[in-house]
């Protein structure tokens, strides 16, 4: 499901999955942080039963776990999950460039060409939240216009393109030095325009260990940061002001 939050649109269930699903991925809600599904339903403005509902989809997809004794609560990531996520997603992606070489049409190489412009642009106005967004945006319409079904649910569920890129709300501060300050897309698109497959493949292999290469030292941090603290090992789910939106 795309984040779209706007609760007079949605589903209770829909609107509580997707509003958990992103104060875990931006940070919001950290490694560790309880998620009592009440308290919950009460700030969201729903029953207890969307939110449950809510909860265990989370659950499928990594990002909560549910444990008999301490309920539901944010996953707690650790450096080998990031990178083994990071090595899966460059297999998948690497063949999805193939296919996309070899199926794209027109109109998927203009809508390829174009989101790379937008990841351009917002590299150049320094705008990091922008570009995080459009550089998914562009490899969601290469995986897209590989004309193959089953890889596309298999990068969808769970979502590795957020999930990677995001690092698993294991900060909600990502380093902005660890993006490069020139667009890494030129090889990948060429390539596609060119319907050129092998190098396609390649070079979407290559974007994606480079990406892990420049965020790997942050991550490693991170971790340990998380496992040597003194915060708990579970935190309690952050209290709001409620307001009712259902």
């Amino acid at each position: 499901m795309a984040y779209v939050n706007n609760p007079e649109v949605l589903s209770s269930e829909e609107y509580a999955y997707q509003e958990l699903k992103q104060r875990i991925l931006d940070g919001r809600l950290p490694p560790g942080t309880r998620l009592p599904h009440k308290s919950i339903a009460t700030e969201l403005g729903v029953s207890s039963v969307p939110v449950y509902l809510a909860l265990r989809i989370l659950e499928m997809e990594g990002l909560v776990v549910n444990s008999p004794r301490f309920g539901a609560y944010v996953r707690r990531w650790v450096k080998e999950d990031i990178t083994n996520l990071f090595l899966l997603r460059a297999r998948l992606e690497g063949l999805a460039a193939r296919l996309c070489a070899q199926n794209a049409t027109n109109a998927d190489i203009e809508e390829i060409v174009e989101l790379a412009e937008h990841c351009r642009d917002a590299i150049a106005r320094k705008d990091l939240e922008t570009r995080i967004k459009a550089d998914v945006e562009f490899h969601r319409a290469i995986i897209r216009s590989a004309r193959f079904p089953d890889l596309q649910r298999m990068t969808e569920s769970p979502p590795l393109l957020e999930y990677s890129m995001s690092a698993f709300g294991v900060t909600g501060q990502t380093p902005p030095d660890i993006y490069p300050d020139t667009d890494t897309h030129d090889d990948l698109v060429d390539a596609i325009k060119r319907h050129d497959p092998d190098t396609a493949e390649q070079a979407a292999r290559e974007h994606v260990e480079v990406s892990l290469s420049r965020k790997i030292d942050w991550i490693e941090e991170v971790s340990a940061e998380i496992e040597n603290s003194d915060v708990p090992r579970f935190r309690r789910y952050p209290k709001r002001s409620v307001t009712n939106v259902r």
